[in-house]
């Protein structure tokens, strides 16, 4: 008899146990239900796909980490298809809902969308070797870019231009077509110009170490480390051909500056003056000044014999 009322005890206080037990489970499922919250947030439906992630990554993660359900409506759903539900504890969907509404905001400024078209002969130019150009491009400006349209491959496409998608801000964007469209306009308005040229010139056209080269490029609005823009024959060619390669406008400025020096080599004349000796010293002046402001004024070379050359003729070359 002792043994069965020990046994019924114990049978009573197990079942006292899981009773407490449940008691826990299901005030602590009360309280979870309370504080359980359903959330409807306003997101146009053309920017999920990109919020959501490959595979659901990014829903996934603020799921995981907030204990919360994010349901996006399907492409073919009935109703509103721009309204996202978050379920779950009130704290968790308070923060997804404000790192959701953070994302969208980011989305809606840096997901705008143009394109812009590239005639077909300056495609390889955009894209540059391997892609070295277009991916310049896209890590300046922060945009995505991508071809849609490619003349080579579409068949169908008769009007010799590919286009290309830019998806990013507005200031983005603006700065990557302005990009496309500075390189478009330097293909387009590439030119190359020969002028023929007497060989005796070429000195005078480069300068002492390049600096009339250098002043015709810069001067012509153009970078003087280009070598294309004014390509001289070396000093043993037998060419007679100057070629200048580069941007329209900037080529013909440099041709101008060419033809013009040539004209004035070309009306360069020299005569002889014949001045006693001893009266030398009175044109040269102090330190050479007089001669200097000579020459500065009619820009004129004075070429005067020096002391010890016994000779009274002095020579003066210019235009």
């Amino acid at each position: 008899l002792h043994t069965a009322y020990r046994r019924q005890r114990q049978m009573c206080i197990r079942d006292r146990t899981n009773v407490d037990e449940c008691d826990k489970k299901l005030q602590a499922l009360k309280k979870k239900w309370l504080d359980e919250k359903n959330v409807s947030l306003f997101i146009e439906q053309k920017y999920h796909r990109k919020m959501i992630g490959p595979s659901g990554v990014y829903v996934n993660r603020l799921q995981d980490r907030y204990n919360v359900i994010i349901k996006f409506p399907y492409e073919d759903s009935e109703g509103d298809k721009n309204q996202v539900i978050i379920r779950g504890p009130s704290r968790g969907v308070a923060k997804v809902e404000e790192e959701l509404k953070e994302l969208y905001q980011f989305e809606k400024e840096n997901g705008v969308k143009d394109s812009i078209k590239v005639p077909a002969n300056v495609l390889p130019r955009v894209i540059g070797k391997e892609g070295e150009t277009i991916n310049d491009i896209r890590a300046a400006t922060g945009t995505e870019i991508s071809i849609t349209t490619d003349p080579s491959k579409d068949k169908d496409n008769s009007d010799g231009f590919a286009e290309f998608e830019l998806i990013g801000s507005r200031k983005g964007i603006k700065e990557a077509k302005d990009k496309i469209n500075s390189i478009i306009e330097n293909v387009q308005n590439h030119v190359v110009i020969e002028v023929e040229v007497n060989p005796k010139y070429y000195k005078r056209l480069i300068g002492p170490n390049g600096s009339v080269k250098r002043e015709l490029i810069t001067k012509a609005g153009g970078d003087d480390s280009d070598r294309r823009l004014l390509q001289v024959p070396k000093k043993d060619s037998t060419s007679n051909k100057i070629i200048c390669a580069g941007n329209k406008k900037i080529v013909e400025k440099i041709v101008e500056g060419i033809n013009q020096i040539i004209e004035e080599l070309e009306n360069i004349t020299t005569i002889e003056i014949e001045v006693p000796k001893k009266k030398h010293r009175l044109i040269i002046g102090p330190i050479g000044s007089i001669r200097r402001e000579i020459q500065s004024e009619f820009k004129v070379n004075i070429d005067i014999p020096k002391v010890e050359v016994e000779s009274d003729i002095i020579k003066v070359t210019g235009s």
